[in-house]
């Protein structure tokens, strides 16, 4: 007797994969937006859509961060209370 129910293993991605997913996202709205203003025929909208840029940019910054963040922690792994260290 089967009962009909299905056991589906589904593939959980890994938090760098995650946050690799978000960088393509935020160049995606980027580029959506860089286009969109040189479209743009009115002052109001430009300085909307140079706005919106600015924030996906910085999104894009923040998030790529975390992504060196998580690496280095993966990559290197050492005494806290020896070594020679990058400042964070």
């Amino acid at each position: 007797m089967t009962w009909g129910l299905k056991n589906e293993l589904k593939q959980v991605p890994n938090q760098l994969d995650v946050y690799r997913s978000a960088l393509e996202n935020e160049k995606e709205s980027i580029n959506l937006y860089r286009k969109y203003l040189s479209e743009a025929t009115d002052n109001e909208s430009k300085k909307v859509f140079e706005y919106l840029i600015k924030q996906e940019e910085d999104h894009y910054a923040i998030i790529d961060q975390i992504v060196t963040l998580i690496n280095h922690s993966e990559e290197w792994v050492e005494s806290a209370e020896f070594g020679k260290r990058e400042e964070y």
